[in-house]
């Protein structure tokens, strides 16, 4: 497990801290989770 996997996990419920945190700064989290996937789908390819 890489720490993409982890950082997936932290955002992956919509009421975690982490996600209300992010999108209180504005943050598209759909978009960081979408940027983590391709990361760590093109270190496995």
């Amino acid at each position: 497990m890489s720490d993409g996997h982890v950082l997936l996990g932290l955002l992956h419920d919509e009421d975690t801290r982490a996600v209300r945190l992010l999108r209180s700064r504005g943050v598209d989290v759909q978009a960081v989770r979408d940027e983590i996937t391709r990361s760590i789908t093109s270190r496995a390819a």
